[in-house]
């Protein structure tokens, strides 16, 4: 979605994994391919080529974010870059 989108509560259940979580957001609206976030977990996550359990928590996700920042801030825990350029 364009900005500002929408703030959705979203929670990663203990032990969940990369695919579940991945299908949970694709549901919700977060991201458009749960295949794509796996894929991006890959690349961009703490472990590097392994699939992951993501931090369980609950999380104030925004549809406008990528799926890329909305994996730094469930594998990671890294808070969004709230600045905006200018």
């Amino acid at each position: 979605d364009p900005k500002p989108g929408r703030t959705i509560s979203f929670e990663v259940k203990k032990d969940a994994k990369a695919s579940e979580v991945a299908g949970d957001l694709e549901k919700a609206g977060l991201i458009e391919n749960a295949w794509v976030f796996r894929i991006q977990n890959l690349f961009y996550g703490p472990r590097v080529g392994e699939f992951t359990k993501m931090n369980p928590g609950v999380y104030q996700l925004n549809t406008s974010m990528t799926s890329k920042e909305i994996l730094l801030i469930i594998d990671e825990g890294l808070e969004p870059d709230t600045e905006e350029t200018q």
